[in-house]
């Protein structure tokens, strides 16, 4: 939502969306849970429109 609109705002042309999860402790990445990945990425599409940006989403996922 709030970076997203940020973002967008500064005129980014793309923003790039993982779906893994670094604790920043030197752990090994997780993934996010498949809800709350869709979650994220409909928050990012509806900033980006809100905003009336003409940003590309772009978001690479994990399939197990």
């Amino acid at each position: 939502g709030e970076n997203v609109r940020l973002a967008v705002q500064t005129g980014v042309a793309g923003l790039s969306i993982e779906d893994s999860v670094n604790p920043g402790d030197g752990s090994t990445q997780s993934l996010f849970a498949l809800d709350d990945a869709i979650a994220r990425l409909r928050a990012a599409r509806q900033a980006i429109d809100a905003t009336g940006g003409d940003t590309l989403l772009v978001a690479r996922a994990n399939v197990s």
